[in-house]
C-alpha cells in the first residue's frame, strides 16, 4: 500500500514567514520577543514530513514563496473599519477558498484570520483523516475510525 503524504494547511497570522523559515532552518534565536508559533509548526510539520501550505498576512506585498516541503502565502488584510472590514475579511476568505481546495490538505489550521473560519471549512473536508471543531485547527472525516487527530495552539 502506498503511504499518502499528510497535507497541512495553516493560516498562520501576520508573520514575514521567509525570515522565520530561515531563522528556524538555522536554529537562530527569532528576533522578537514572544512565543512563535510559526517555528513550532515548522518543526512539527517537518518532523512528520508534511506537505504545508501557510498563509500569512505580513506588511502590503501580496507573494508566493516555495521554501523546502512549505509553500508560503502573504494576502494582505484590509485596514477598513465598520461593515467594509467584515465585507473584505469575508471576500479575503472565498478568494483564498479555490488556492486551499487545490492544494487538498488533510488538516487546516487557523491561528489568525479566524473570523470567517466557515468560509474555509470544505476545504479540509477534499481530502481529510481528521474530524472535531477546535477553537484554532479542524478537520473533518467520512471515516472515523481513522482518526489521526490534529495540532493545535491556543
Amino acid at each position: 500500500m502506498i503511504k499518502k503524504r499528510l497535507k497541512i494547511a495553516f493560516l498562520s497570522g501576520p508573520a514575514n514567514a521567509a525570515e522565520i523559515y530561515r531563522e528556524w532552518s538555522k536554529a537562530e534565536a527569532q528576533v522578537y520577543f514572544g512565543t512563535d508559533y510559526l517555528k513550532q509548526f515548522l518543526q512539527v510539520a517537518s518532523d512528520l514530513d508534511a506537505a504545508s501550505y501557510v498563509v500569512t498576512w505580513y506588511g502590503n506585498e501580496p507573494g508566493v514563496t516555495k521554501l523546502g516541503s512549505f509553500t508560503f502565502d502573504n494576502r494582505p488584510i484590509t485596514s477598513a473599519g465598520g461593515a467594509r472590514y467584515y465585507l473584505a475579511q469575508l471576500l479575503w476568505h472565498l478568494r483564498l477558498l479555490p488556492t486551499l481546495l487545490r492544494f487538498r490538505p488533510d488538516i487546516l489550521m487557523l491561528t489568525g484570520n479566524q473570523n470567517f473560519w466557515w468560509t474555509l471549512a470544505r476545504c479540509a473536508g477534499s481530502a481529510p483523516r481528521s474530524s472535531f471543531p477546535i477553537t484554532r485547527c479542524f478537520g473533518r472525516s467520512s471515516d472515523r475510525s481513522r482518526n489521526r487527530g490534529a495540532f493545535c495552539w491556543s
